[in-house]
């Protein structure tokens, strides 16, 4: 019988992951049962991504957005302030929110 070797393992990459161990301020927010019935409500309403159906694209959306973030004032359950994107816009425009958020505090800190 021909010998076969064990798998080999991928060694371990002792690299902190992106946003491993982050907890959002808001994260109790999300897992209510208010904030569920209201992504429900909105993925029923708008099926679609909001910003592809800009670019004339048709894409599912995904993610209930945030207009204007919670951590900048917006009302976390106000249908106003909610849109569906897909997870690729979803993702940039967060990472622009954050980016701006991290502009802001870093001209506040020269000041």
């Amino acid at each position: 019988m021909a010998y076969i070797p064990p798998a080999r393992k991928a060694p371990h990459d002792q690299r902190r992951k992106p946003f491993e161990g982050f907890v959002s301020p808001n994260a109790a927010f999300y897992k209510s049962k208010r904030w569920l019935v209201m992504t429900k409500l909105m993925a029923a309403l708008e099926p679609l991504c909001r910003y592809c159906l800009q670019k004339g694209l048709t894409v599912a959306s995904y993610c209930t957005d945030h207009i204007i973030a919670i951590e900048d004032g917006g009302a976390p359950l106000d249908r106003r302030n909610l849109q569906r994107l897909c997870t690729s816009c979803h993702n940039q425009k967060s990472a622009d929110e954050r980016h701006a958020r991290y502009l802001l505090a870093k001209q506040s800190d020269q000041l």
